[in-house]
């Protein structure tokens, strides 16, 4: 836990893996641990209890990985699906101010020549 802790990169989720890892060196199961963490979802510790309970806690922890996995996934997908509009707008008003920084002299010049 220790290790983890250090390679998460954020101040405060490293105080409270720490904080897990204290709990389960004193002896603490990994359900109450992480209920005293309090930043796990209810669920989650709920399903660490039942894995400690019945002896698949690595099935059930692989099955939280997937299912956290997919819903990451799924959220990508959203956010790219809400992005592509916006992205091939931004596109076309840049093409748009090329193209009449390009013709507008030309035009002007046109214009220049029949004076």
């Amino acid at each position: 836990m220790s290790v983890t802790a250090r390679t998460l990169g954020n101040t405060w989720y490293e105080g409270k893996l720490a904080q897990m890892g204290a709990e389960l060196a004193r002896g603490s199961s990994i359900s109450a641990a992480a209920r005293n963490m309090g930043m796990l979802p209810p669920t989650m510790v709920q399903l660490f209890a039942i894995g400690e309970e019945s002896g698949s806690l690595d099935e059930l922890m692989a099955e939280i990985s997937r299912h956290y996995l997919s819903e990451v996934e799924q959220s990508i997908r959203r956010l790219s699906s809400v992005l592509e509009p916006i992205l091939i707008w931004f596109l076309g008003v840049c093409v748009l101010i090329l193209a009449l920084g390009i013709f507008m002299p030309m035009w002007d010049l046109g214009r220049a020549s029949l004076h």
